[in-house]
């Protein structure tokens, strides 16, 4: 299953920002760790089995690390559309 993570840190500065990208960098669970403008400072693709196991990553890494202000997951349910492909042409 794949779960989107949305996460604010404490105190966003460069030092922080540094240590926590190079945290999940370290997360093979992690598969796409992207800042971004707005209400929080990440957004997370995580890849888990269940949701049990999700959980366990969720209270592990981002309930208790130290850092991480608040977070909100949700469950992907379904993909409609992934690519990677860029466009090449005016749409």
């Amino acid at each position: 299953m794949v779960i989107v993570a949305r996460v604010k840190l404490e105190l966003p500065n460069e030092a922080a920002n540094n240590a926590y990208e190079a945290r999940m960098a370290e997360l093979p669970r992690v598969v796409r760790c992207m800042t971004v403008a707005g209400d929080f400072d990440y957004i997370l693709l995580i890849r888990s089995r269940d949701v049990g196991h999700y959980q366990d990553f969720a209270r592990r890494v981002l309930k208790l690390a130290p850092g991480i202000r608040s977070y909100t997951s949700e469950i992907v349910l379904q993909v409609r559309k992934a690519t990677t492909e860029l466009p090449i042409e005016p749409v």
